[in-house]
């Protein structure tokens, strides 16, 4: 028999079984344990909400102060035109510096986040009341093992990984914004060059925002099978996913993957979440009597 549903999985659905899974969780945990990567996502990633810096982690990567990266880093140009014969390899050492300490940042800030993620996974989560159909379809975006260890789901597709499947080191997370604010082209507009002593450096100190890039339209056209295997989708459950900007493409994939008469079932958390949700729905074409908005409570219910 075909599978007629499709689970969407979202953090949500973790902080509804008490896991500590949401972002100002994590900023507790590398406040604790990795304090060099908690100073450096405040100092380098400025969010355009100053009071909510942890609610939009994600998001905050597409902040990236490059120029600040550079002058931090930079210890010739200041010299450099006093010299009576500046050469452009003084900078080769700003350059050497940057990616030495662009890497080191890499690395440690992704394991940081996957030694959180693992802690996570280990803690015992709060039984809920929940309802999943046999012929069912899982597409999570949690990075947590919660349906396979506590709701014995044989078979969850994390598109942006998960612990447990030996591949931790590749966990998706970041922005979704192409271009770096502020990077310089090595051609102007007119075609010509652009290159100037310290161009090298600079462009590397851009290096971070496209380390934490969210690859969306890659990860869709690599998992292209998945999105085909929807064509039998009769509905949509949609479990603690904020339907955020960054993930769009995915939900556009799904609706254009689906039946038009597939039905859509949006648990949401608050009164904010059910607003959001009306409007992604209406504006990727879910008409208003193919969807129904349920609070977590409804849901376990079985009020739908």
């Amino acid at each position: 028999m075909k599978d007629s549903t499709l689970y969407i999985i979202g953090n949500g659905f973790d902080l509804f079984h008490g896991l500590k899974s949401s972002y100002k969780d994590y900023s507790e945990f590398a406040k604790i344990n990795t304090p060099n990567v908690e100073e450096f996502l405040k100092v380098y990633f400025p969010p355009k909400n100053k009071d909510d810096w942890w609610s939009h982690f994600e998001e905050n990567f597409e902040n990236f102060d490059a120029r600040q990266f550079y002058d931090n880093h930079d210890n010739v140009s200041e010299r450099f035109m006093e010299q009576e014969h500046p050469q452009w390899s003084d900078y080769f050492g700003v350059l050497d510096e940057i990616n030495e300490e662009s890497e080191k940042m890499r690395l440690g800030i992704k394991q940081s986040f996957r030694d959180w993620i693992n802690e996570i996974s280990e803690t015992e989560i709060e039984r809920k009341n929940m309802h999943f159909e046999k012929n069912a379809l899982f597409l999570s975006f949690n990075y947590t093992p919660t349906l396979e260890k506590f709701y014995n789901i044989p078979k969850v597709f994390h598109i942006h990984g998960y612990i447990g499947d030996d591949n931790e080191e590749n966990l998706v997370f970041g922005h979704g914004v192409e271009v770096s604010e502020g990077e310089t082209s090595e051609l102007d507009e007119n075609g010509e060059n652009n290159r100037t002593p310290s161009y090298d450096a600079e462009a590397a100190s851009h290096t971070l925002f496209y380390k934490f890039q969210k690859p969306v339209k890659n990860i869709i056209d690599e998992n292209q099978s998945f999105f085909d295997s929807l064509k039998y989708i009769e509905k949509v459950v949609v479990l603690g996913h904020s339907l955020n900007e960054i993930d769009m493409p995915y939900i556009c994939k799904i609706r254009d993957s689906i039946s038009d008469s597939s039905s859509w079932i949006i648990v949401c958390y608050t009164d904010d979440d059910r607003q959001r949700a009306k409007t992604v729905m209406g504006n990727i074409g879910v008409a208003a009597d193919s969807r129904k908005l349920l609070s977590w409570e409804e849901y376990e219910k079985g009020l739908f």
